[in-house]
C-alpha cells in the first residue's frame, strides 16, 4: 500500500509523512529530497534556473518513478 500525502507549501507533509512511514514500517520518500538529488541542485535553484514549469517536468519524472514502487509514504 502506497501513501501520497499533498497539500500546501509548509503544511507538514513531511513531518506527517515521517511518522506515519515509521508507523507503518514504511520507507519514506520526501518529493522535494528526491528532485533535489536526481536534479543535482535544490528545489529554490531549480526554480530560479529552470522556472516553475521546468521544476514541474523534473516532478512529474520523480513522481512516476516513486509511484513505481510499492509500500512507500
Amino acid at each position: 500500500m502506497n501513501v501520497f500525502l499533498s497539500g500546501f507549501m509548509a503544511a507538514g507533509k513531511t513531518t506527517v509523512g515521517r511518522c506515519l512511514a515509521e508507523r507503518l514500517e514504511q520507507p519514506f520518500v520526501d518529493l522535494d529530497e528526491a528532485i533535489e538529488s536526481v536534479a543535482g541542485e535544490s528545489v529554490r535553484r531549480i526554480f530560479e534556473r529552470r522556472g516553475e514549469g521546468g521544476f514541474r517536468e523534473l516532478e512529474s519524472g520523480v513522481l512516476r518513478r516513486v509511484v513505481a514502487v510499492d509500500d512507500v509514504v
